[in-house]
Protein backbone atom coordinates (compact mmCIF):
# COMPACT_ATOMS: atom_id res chain seq x y z
CA UNK A 1 0.00 0.00 0.00
CA UNK A 2 1.15 3.78 -1.08
CA UNK A 3 1.06 5.80 1.74
CA UNK A 4 0.72 9.84 0.83
CA UNK A 5 3.28 12.00 1.92
CA UNK A 6 2.11 14.77 4.40
CA UNK A 7 0.18 17.37 2.85
CA UNK A 8 -1.08 14.98 -0.43
CA UNK A 9 -4.63 14.40 -0.79
CA UNK A 10 -5.93 11.44 0.88
CA UNK A 11 -6.58 8.53 -2.23
CA UNK A 12 -8.58 6.57 -0.25
CA UNK A 13 -11.60 7.01 1.75
CA UNK A 14 -13.87 4.66 4.40
CA UNK A 15 -17.44 4.22 2.98
CA UNK A 16 -19.96 3.48 6.16
CA UNK A 17 -22.55 1.13 5.13
CA UNK A 18 -24.02 1.04 8.99
CA UNK A 19 -24.30 0.89 12.12
CA UNK A 20 -25.24 -2.36 13.85
CA UNK A 21 -24.97 -3.33 17.31
CA UNK A 22 -21.19 -5.11 19.46
CA UNK A 23 -20.36 -8.12 18.49
CA UNK A 24 -21.64 -8.30 14.92
CA UNK A 25 -19.21 -9.82 12.31
CA UNK A 26 -18.91 -7.79 9.15
CA UNK A 27 -20.60 -9.20 6.00
CA UNK A 28 -19.34 -11.70 4.13
CA UNK A 29 -20.10 -10.08 1.25
CA UNK A 30 -17.94 -7.06 -0.33
CA UNK A 31 -18.99 -3.54 -0.81
CA UNK A 32 -19.16 -0.76 -3.56
CA UNK A 33 -15.91 -0.88 -4.82
CA UNK A 34 -15.58 -4.64 -4.24
CA UNK A 35 -13.39 -4.24 -1.01
CA UNK A 36 -13.72 -5.85 1.46
CA UNK A 37 -15.45 -5.30 4.48
CA UNK A 38 -14.76 -4.56 8.52
CA UNK A 39 -16.07 -2.62 11.28
CA UNK A 40 -14.93 0.26 13.47
CA UNK A 41 -15.85 0.00 17.22
CA UNK A 42 -16.84 2.67 19.75
CA UNK A 43 -19.02 3.01 22.28
CA UNK A 44 -20.54 -0.09 22.26
CA UNK A 45 -21.43 0.71 18.58
CA UNK A 46 -19.83 -1.34 14.90
CA UNK A 47 -19.90 0.65 11.83
CA UNK A 48 -19.62 -1.65 8.74
CA UNK A 49 -16.90 0.42 7.03
CA UNK A 50 -14.60 -0.47 3.77
CA UNK A 51 -11.72 1.21 2.06
CA UNK A 52 -12.68 2.75 -1.70
CA UNK A 53 -10.78 5.23 -4.09
CA UNK A 54 -11.87 8.18 -3.47
CA UNK A 55 -11.93 9.06 -7.18
CA UNK A 56 -15.42 8.04 -8.42
CA UNK A 57 -16.96 7.12 -5.06
CA UNK A 58 -16.64 9.87 -2.80
CA UNK A 59 -19.23 11.91 -4.55
CA UNK A 60 -21.49 8.90 -5.69
CA UNK A 61 -24.95 10.29 -4.33
CA UNK A 62 -24.18 13.20 -6.92
CA UNK A 63 -22.85 12.06 -9.97
CA UNK A 64 -24.18 12.89 -13.76
CA UNK A 65 -22.69 9.21 -14.62
CA UNK A 66 -26.06 7.03 -13.59
CA UNK A 67 -25.34 3.95 -14.78
CA UNK A 68 -22.36 4.31 -12.29
CA UNK A 69 -24.25 5.70 -9.20
CA UNK A 70 -26.99 3.09 -9.93
CA UNK A 71 -24.15 0.36 -9.50
CA UNK A 72 -23.00 1.68 -6.72
CA UNK A 73 -26.44 2.41 -5.11
CA UNK A 74 -27.24 -1.61 -5.67
CA UNK A 75 -24.23 -2.96 -3.91
CA UNK A 76 -24.67 -0.08 -1.34
CA UNK A 77 -28.34 -1.45 -0.90
CA UNK A 78 -27.10 -5.07 -1.38
CA UNK A 79 -24.68 -4.91 1.91
CA UNK A 80 -27.79 -3.08 3.99
CA UNK A 81 -29.80 -6.04 3.31
CA UNK A 82 -27.57 -8.82 4.43
CA UNK A 83 -26.95 -6.82 7.77
CA UNK A 84 -30.87 -6.31 8.19
CA UNK A 85 -31.14 -10.10 7.77
CA UNK A 86 -28.76 -10.72 10.66
CA UNK A 87 -29.55 -7.74 12.86
CA UNK A 88 -30.92 -4.60 13.83
CA UNK A 89 -28.63 -1.57 11.51
CA UNK A 90 -29.17 2.02 11.08
CA UNK A 91 -28.12 2.25 7.71
CA UNK A 92 -26.25 5.08 6.35
CA UNK A 93 -27.13 7.66 3.19
CA UNK A 94 -25.28 6.89 -0.01
CA UNK A 95 -21.95 8.41 -0.17
CA UNK A 96 -20.77 8.89 3.58
CA UNK A 97 -16.93 8.59 3.15
CA UNK A 98 -14.72 9.27 6.23
CA UNK A 99 -11.16 9.92 5.86
CA UNK A 100 -10.22 7.08 8.14
CA UNK A 101 -11.22 5.30 10.96
CA UNK A 102 -10.45 7.47 13.33
CA UNK A 103 -13.02 9.76 11.51
CA UNK A 104 -15.57 6.71 12.20
CA UNK A 105 -14.82 5.82 15.59
CA UNK A 106 -14.93 9.69 16.44
CA UNK A 107 -18.95 9.92 14.55
CA UNK A 108 -19.78 6.67 16.54
CA UNK A 109 -18.78 8.45 19.92
CA UNK A 110 -20.73 12.08 19.42
CA UNK A 111 -23.50 10.26 17.96
CA UNK A 112 -23.89 7.38 20.33
CA UNK A 113 -27.13 8.58 21.69
CA UNK A 114 -29.18 8.86 18.43
CA UNK A 115 -27.25 5.74 16.90
CA UNK A 116 -28.32 3.75 20.38
CA UNK A 117 -31.61 4.68 20.08
CA UNK A 118 -32.04 4.16 16.29
CA UNK A 119 -30.95 0.59 16.59
CA UNK A 120 -33.85 0.04 19.45
CA UNK A 121 -36.44 1.09 16.98
CA UNK A 122 -34.90 -0.74 13.85
CA UNK A 123 -34.65 -4.42 15.48
CA UNK A 124 -37.80 -6.49 13.77
CA UNK A 125 -38.84 -3.29 11.93
CA UNK A 126 -38.67 -2.67 8.50
CA UNK A 127 -39.18 0.91 6.61
CA UNK A 128 -41.89 0.95 4.08
CA UNK A 129 -42.62 3.91 1.59
CA UNK A 130 -45.79 5.45 1.14
CA UNK A 131 -46.98 7.56 -1.87
CA UNK A 132 -50.78 8.46 -1.95
CA UNK A 133 -52.20 10.32 -5.39
CA UNK A 134 -56.07 12.02 -5.56
CA UNK A 135 -57.62 11.45 -8.99
CA UNK A 136 -58.87 14.80 -10.07
CA UNK A 137 -62.31 15.53 -11.65
CA UNK A 138 -62.51 16.21 -14.97
CA UNK A 139 -63.36 19.93 -14.66
CA UNK A 140 -66.94 21.10 -15.28
CA UNK A 141 -67.85 23.23 -17.90
CA UNK A 142 -68.90 26.74 -17.13
CA UNK A 143 -72.16 27.64 -16.45
CA UNK A 144 -73.98 29.58 -19.72
CA UNK A 145 -74.13 33.41 -18.91
CA UNK A 146 -76.89 35.24 -20.15
CA UNK A 147 -75.56 37.17 -23.25
CA UNK A 148 -76.20 40.97 -21.77
CA UNK A 149 -74.00 39.73 -18.10
CA UNK A 150 -71.31 37.97 -19.90
CA UNK A 151 -69.29 41.25 -20.73
CA UNK A 152 -69.61 42.77 -17.64
CA UNK A 153 -66.82 43.50 -15.15
CA UNK A 154 -69.68 42.01 -12.40
CA UNK A 155 -70.05 39.01 -13.72
CA UNK A 156 -66.11 38.43 -14.71
CA UNK A 157 -65.53 39.09 -10.84
CA UNK A 158 -68.09 36.57 -9.98
CA UNK A 159 -66.68 34.23 -12.43
CA UNK A 160 -63.03 34.33 -10.84
CA UNK A 161 -64.17 34.08 -7.44
CA UNK A 162 -66.03 30.93 -7.38
CA UNK A 163 -63.17 29.41 -9.51
CA UNK A 164 -60.36 30.55 -6.47
CA UNK A 165 -63.27 29.53 -3.64
CA UNK A 166 -63.20 25.63 -5.98
CA UNK A 167 -59.70 25.49 -5.82
CA UNK A 168 -59.47 26.50 -2.20
CA UNK A 169 -62.02 23.96 -1.62
CA UNK A 170 -59.87 20.98 -3.47
CA UNK A 171 -56.62 22.38 -1.76
CA UNK A 172 -58.25 21.18 1.68
CA UNK A 173 -60.08 18.26 1.10
CA UNK A 174 -56.69 17.22 -0.67
CA UNK A 175 -55.23 18.50 2.98
CA UNK A 176 -57.67 16.72 5.08
CA UNK A 177 -57.38 13.41 2.75
CA UNK A 178 -53.71 13.30 3.06
CA UNK A 179 -53.78 13.67 7.18
CA UNK A 180 -56.30 11.05 7.58
CA UNK A 181 -53.95 8.46 5.30
CA UNK A 182 -50.98 9.64 7.45
CA UNK A 183 -52.45 9.39 10.70
CA UNK A 184 -54.20 5.74 9.71
CA UNK A 185 -50.80 4.31 8.68
CA UNK A 186 -48.78 6.01 11.63
CA UNK A 187 -50.64 4.10 13.96
CA UNK A 188 -49.54 1.06 12.72
CA UNK A 189 -45.81 2.44 13.04
CA UNK A 190 -42.94 3.01 15.95
CA UNK A 191 -41.93 6.25 13.38
CA UNK A 192 -43.17 7.61 10.58
CA UNK A 193 -42.30 10.59 8.43
CA UNK A 194 -43.80 12.99 6.20
CA UNK A 195 -41.75 14.40 3.37
CA UNK A 196 -42.71 17.35 1.15
CA UNK A 197 -44.55 15.92 -2.01
CA UNK A 198 -43.17 15.45 -5.32
CA UNK A 199 -44.25 17.75 -8.19
CA UNK A 200 -47.83 16.65 -8.55
CA UNK A 201 -47.62 16.98 -12.71
CA UNK A 202 -45.03 13.67 -11.92
CA UNK A 203 -47.96 11.75 -10.63
CA UNK A 204 -49.47 11.68 -14.30
CA UNK A 205 -52.46 13.53 -16.01
CA UNK A 206 -55.58 14.06 -13.97
CA UNK A 207 -53.90 12.86 -10.36
CA UNK A 208 -52.27 15.24 -7.46
CA UNK A 209 -50.02 13.94 -5.44
CA UNK A 210 -51.30 14.08 -1.40
CA UNK A 211 -49.00 12.13 0.62
CA UNK A 212 -45.39 11.24 0.16
CA UNK A 213 -44.06 9.25 3.85
CA UNK A 214 -42.26 6.90 5.31
CA UNK A 215 -43.40 4.34 8.27
CA UNK A 216 -40.89 2.23 10.47
CA UNK A 217 -43.71 -1.09 10.62
CA UNK A 218 -42.79 -3.79 12.74
CA UNK A 219 -42.51 -7.30 11.04
CA UNK A 220 -45.39 -8.87 12.71
CA UNK A 221 -47.84 -5.65 11.64
CA UNK A 222 -46.65 -5.37 8.09
CA UNK A 223 -49.86 -7.45 6.85
CA UNK A 224 -52.20 -5.21 9.08
CA UNK A 225 -50.51 -1.96 7.86
CA UNK A 226 -50.88 -2.93 3.85
CA UNK A 227 -54.41 -3.95 4.75
CA UNK A 228 -54.41 -0.11 6.13
CA UNK A 229 -53.61 1.40 3.43
CA UNK A 230 -55.90 -0.78 1.10
CA UNK A 231 -58.98 0.02 2.88
CA UNK A 232 -58.34 3.97 3.18
CA UNK A 233 -57.84 3.24 -1.15
CA UNK A 234 -61.17 0.98 -0.87
CA UNK A 235 -63.83 3.43 0.56
CA UNK A 236 -62.00 6.13 -1.83
CA UNK A 237 -62.65 5.72 -5.30
CA UNK A 238 -60.55 9.14 -6.10
CA UNK A 239 -57.84 7.89 -3.70
CA UNK A 240 -54.60 5.58 -5.32
CA UNK A 241 -52.20 4.43 -2.54
CA UNK A 242 -48.90 2.84 -3.53
CA UNK A 243 -46.83 0.87 -1.20
CA UNK A 244 -43.05 0.42 -1.66
CA UNK A 245 -40.16 -1.42 0.28
CA UNK A 246 -39.63 -3.01 2.86
CA UNK A 247 -36.30 -0.67 2.66
CA UNK A 248 -33.33 -0.84 5.02
CA UNK A 249 -34.93 1.85 8.22
CA UNK A 250 -33.30 5.38 7.57
CA UNK A 251 -35.92 6.57 9.62
CA UNK A 252 -35.07 5.00 12.65
CA UNK A 253 -33.23 8.13 13.12
CA UNK A 254 -34.39 11.71 13.63
CA UNK A 255 -31.84 12.25 11.04
CA UNK A 256 -30.38 9.85 8.62
CA UNK A 257 -26.49 10.11 9.08
CA UNK A 258 -24.43 10.97 5.81
CA UNK A 259 -22.36 14.02 6.56
CA UNK A 260 -19.09 12.04 6.49
CA UNK A 261 -16.18 14.56 5.09
CA UNK A 262 -13.19 12.41 3.07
Amino acid sequence: MTVPMAGDPPVRGMWVYAVVPVPCPAPALTGVADEPLFTVERAGLAAVVGWVPLAGFATAGTGDDRDHVERIARAHHRVLTDLRARTASVPFRLGTVYRDDAGVADMLDQRRAPLREGLRLAAGRTEWGVKAYLHLLAPQPPVAEPPAAAGTGTAFLLRRRAERRAGELLLRQAAERADLIHRTLAGYAAVSRRYPPHDPRAAGAGQWTLLNAAYLVSDDDTTRFAGAAAGLEAVDPALRIEMSGPWPPYCAVAEPPGTGSP
